[in-house]
C-alpha cells in the first residue's frame, strides 16, 4: 500500500446517502448525471455502488460556495436597484 493512500477510508452506500442527504436513489442518480455529484464505482460486477466519503464532502462543500456565491450576487444586484 503505498503511502499516499488512506487507510481509513470510508465508502457510502446508498443508504447511507440517501440518509446522509434525506432523497431517494433517482435524486442520487440526477445529481450524478446533472449535478458533477461524484460517479459510484462497484466492488463486484453485481454489488452495491459505493461513493469516497471525501469526495461526496467536497462535492457538498463546492455546491455550497456556489449557493453562496449565488446569494451574494442576488444581494448585489438588489442593493443597486
Amino acid at each position: 500500500m503505498s503511502d499516499q493512500q488512506n487507510t481509513s477510508l470510508k465508502l457510502l452506500g446508498a443508504k447511507a446517502l440517501r440518509e446522509m442527504f434525506g432523497v431517494s436513489d433517482m435524486t442520487i442518480w440526477r445529481w450524478t448525471q446533472n449535478c458533477g455529484f461524484p460517479k459510484g464505482f462497484k466492488m463486484s460486477p453485481k454489488g452495491p455502488t459505493y461513493r469516497r466519503e471525501p469526495e461526496v464532502l467536497t462535492w457538498v462543500d463546492e455546491r455550497e460556495a456556489i449557493s453562496e456565491e449565488a446569494s451574494l450576487e442576488a444581494s448585489m444586484t438588489d442593493a443597486a436597484a
